[in-house]
């Protein structure tokens, strides 16, 4: 049993270390995906807002010019 020990111990510690390591990974990569899908969405919001002023702009200008 005394020699056991050890070496059961040094396994235990050596899988605990690969198991930290994977959730290190993948929990980087959650954030990378995440971070990605906020830019697309980032980018969504800004070209419908670019969408809408154009729209405005273009409603004032002929509202604009109905009324002259």
């Amino acid at each position: 049993m005394k020699t056991v020990w050890p070496k059961g111990l040094q396994v235990a510690r050596t899988n605990a270390e690969r198991s930290l390591g994977a959730m290190q990974e993948a929990f980087a990569h959650t954030l990378k995906t995440h971070e990605a899908i906020g830019e697309l969405a980032k980018s969504q919001f800004e070209l419908a807002g670019a969408q809408v002023k154009a729209e405005v702009e273009k409603a004032a200008k002929a509202g604009a010019k109905a009324a002259k």
